[in-house]
């Protein structure tokens, strides 16, 4: 059974992620981190919009073309 999936003692990784600095790293996440938490707020901004399209004044057909 392969435990590790090492077949010939090398790392399965590819090097450039290995020889990145720290610093580069934290960007990295930070960047990821500013995205996610825009896309969150982006979807669940609409969601609130259309549900209020739905239960307001606005007709379903308008707000399924949006």
């Amino acid at each position: 059974m392969l435990v590790r999936l090492e077949m010939d003692e090398q790392r399965m990784s590819f090097p450039l992620f290995d020889t990145l600095p720290a610093w580069s790293q934290l960007l990295n996440f930070a960047m990821h981190l500013a995205a996610g938490i825009a896309l969150g707020i982006l979807y669940f901004r609409s969601l609130w919009r259309n549900v209020g399209r739905l239960m307001g004044d606005g007709g379903v057909m308008t707000t399924i073309a949006f």
